[in-house]
């Protein structure tokens, strides 16, 4: 997480909170920025979850 913070520039926070809870809001930047720092699209990291 601590490289994945540096590599994305988003806050190892964040990211430690999107890791506990992954149906946490993000903004698009960070989903971009974190899919960047992976290397893959933006797409892989979402996921559709039907409303309950």
């Amino acid at each position: 997480m601590n490289k994945l913070s540096q590599i994305s520039q988003v806050s190892y926070h964040v990211i430690q909170d999107i890791y506990k809870n992954p149906y946490r809001i993000v903004t698009t930047d960070t989903i971009n920025r974190i899919a960047k720092a992976l290397g893959v699209p933006a797409t892989v990291l979402l996921e559709d979850v039907p409303e309950q």
